[in-house]
């Protein structure tokens, strides 16, 4: 199952959620500029969730062989929020035209190497980013996104696929 391409857009945008509300505070709170950032950082979030909770598929078990925390990968995605910092001018068309530039080319990269799932939003709900793998036959690896700080080698949990390798636990244990 691969996640739509819809709702891997609105987990880009909502994983940036955060920066354009930045760039919507830099640019006053009653310009059309700041507005469009506001819009875009609420209806991200917003569609993240519709997404999370429509998410209807049975979950199965997962024998899990080995695990590793990739809570670290969020902090380094962060470091792309330094950008507002940088000056960047939505006044003048090349400053405007350079960030949309800069965006896509992130979006682009984000969707195709599958980080749709590396979320800071994710990550302020509680939830944590995990590399798993399966045990058995197919010795799958995954990304796991979990509510649980600790997955322990060896145990059995439940999840539902995302899609793109990726899985979410549904089961509290």
């Amino acid at each position: 199952m691969t996640a739509r391409p819809w709702a891997r857009v609105f987990l880009f945008l909502s994983s940036y959620s955060p920066l354009f509300l930045i760039f919507g505070i830099l640019n006053g709170w009653d310009s059309w500029i700041s507005a469009i950032f506001y819009a875009i950082a609420a209806v991200s979030v917003v569609a993240l969730y519709a997404y999370w909770l429509t998410l209807d598929a049975t979950p199965y078990s997962f024998k899990v062989k080995s695990v590793s925390s990739r809570d670290s990968d969020v902090m380094a995605y962060i470091v792309s929020y330094l950008v507002p910092f940088l000056t960047v001018s939505f006044t003048d068309v090349a400053g405007a035209v350079s960030f949309v530039v800069f965006i896509v080319v992130i979006g682009i990269i984000y969707v195709s190497s599958n980080m749709v799932y590396i979320n800071p939003i994710l990550n302020l709900r509680g939830y944590h980013l995990f590399e798993v793998e399966s045990e058995g036959d197919d010795e799958k690896v995954s990304a796991l996104i979990s509510k649980h700080r600790y997955v322990s080698p060896g145990s059995t949990i439940q999840v539902v696929s995302l899609g793109d390798f990726a899985i979410l636990e549904k089961a509290e244990r």
